[in-house]
């Protein structure tokens, strides 16, 4: 199923200079998967304008209109799209993913999958986590004590050694 659409902004602005154009050089269709309806795939196909920008000194002569609600620069899917698909790869992985999706009308393969796993990663490093647990030799692991409470302790300066240590003793070094 194909959807056919326009954008409905009257003038464009300029991603050079930000200052709004309306004359228009010429138009291409774009094509981006959607989410599925009932079943059977959707595309979407826009019709974009390429437009001149009037600004002396700006570095964009001609620009194409964008559609940062719906999908970003070269982007083949909408944004919504993308985001279920990052999802169902974070859940299942690669080729598990790839079988529900063709199953559900939005064919992708796991490589795909996982890649939009890779891009949709946060920039920002996670938190460090608060509880560290220990496995010893096949034995389940067992969760470090709190010492958060009375002694701050960075996890950069934690050294784990395999093995050799006993119950504490020379088998992890906190600073």
């Amino acid at each position: 199923m194909t959807v056919l659409c326009r954008s409905c902004i009257t003038a464009p602005v300029c991603p050079g200079c930000g200052h709004p154009s309306s004359r228009r050089h010429s138009s291409y269709p774009r094509r981006l998967a959607d989410l599925p309806w009932q079943g059977r795939r959707v595309q979407v196909e826009v019709q974009v304008r390429r437009l001149h920008c009037g600004q002396p000194g700006c570095t964009h002569r001609i620009f194409a209109e964008r559609l940062p609600a719906a999908a970003g620069r070269h982007a083949q899917r909408t944004a919504r799209l993308g985001s279920l698909q990052h999802h169902i790869g974070l859940v299942l992985g690669g080729r598990a993913g790839a079988r529900l999706a063709e199953r559900i009308g939005m064919p992708v393969s796991g490589a795909t999958l996982l890649r939009l796993v890779r891009r949709g990663a946060p920039a920002t490093p996670a938190a460090a986590p608060r509880v560290l647990g220990v496995r010893r030799q096949g034995k389940p692991i067992r969760a470090l004590p709190r010492v958060d409470c009375y002694r701050t302790v960075s996890l950069p300066q934690v050294i784990c050694y395999r093995g050799s240590a006993g119950a504490g003793g020379n088998g992890w070094r906190g600073g």
